[in-house]
Parts: C-alpha cells; structure tokens; sequence
C-alpha cells in the first residue's frame, strides 16, 4: 500500500510538470506536498519494518560460519596456486556432490593444508591485508 500511495504522488507529479510546465505556482505546493507526505510514509514503513520484522533478531554465527565455509565462492583463492579451470573443474563437481570446496581440494592434494587454509579463509578473503 505504501509504494502504492508514493506511486500515486510520482504520477502526479509527472502529470502537473507535463501539462503545466515548471510552472512555481502550481507545481511547487503540489510537489512539496507529495515529497514531504512520501518521506513520511516511507519513514513510518522503516520504523515498523524495524520494530515489527528486526527486534530482537540475532545472527546464528555457528550458521552463518558453516554456510560461508561451504561456500562455492572459496574457490577464488585457490585459482593462484591451480589455476582457473582446474578451480572451475573442482567447484563444478562439489556443487554436483554436494560436497565443500574445501574438502575436495584436500581429497584431490591440490594444495597444502596451509595454502587452503590461508587462501581459500573467507576471512581472509574479504581483508584487504
């Protein structure tokens, strides 16, 4: 209903602008109107998304921690060491297992334990260090 009402005022707008022109009199306290009224409407929709849908919420780190490391994604940081198809050829056949990027790069002995650890850390991955 919100995006409906705000909708409205844009149409509205656009209506005054291209049947009166940029005409101050007419279209300024029209258009004034229907900024200031959307702000609100879209203001008291934030709040209540806030209170109603995000109070009290709090992220599950241990699943948030096992979905990252089971990402397909982790395969990026070892494209240095194995190169582009082989990556490609191991995140084609996890996705198609159902296993992490990350254990069939151990199974295979592409790279160390170190160098997975190191490179492919989704820690590690996002610092810029």
């Amino acid at each position: 209903m919100m995006f409906l009402q705000i909708e409205r005022f844009s149409i509205a707008i656009s209506l005054l602008f291209v049947t009166l022109g940029f005409c101050s009199l007419y279209f300024m306290p029209v258009s004034a109107y229907a900024l200031l009224d959307s702000i609100e409407i879209l203001s008291n929709a934030t709040n209540n998304l806030l209170k109603f849908c995000f109070s009290g919420m709090e992220p599950n780190e241990e699943t948030m921690r096992n979905n990252a490391n089971k990402s397909l994604m982790l395969a990026i940081g070892a494209i240095p060491l194995i190169g582009y198809e082989a990556a490609a050829s191991v995140v084609k056949e996890a996705l198609a297992k159902g296993v992490p990027v990350i254990d069939l790069l151990r199974q295979k002995n592409l790279m160390s334990s170190e160098e997975i650890d190191s490179l492919c850390n989704p820690r590690n991955m996002i610092n810029n260090n």
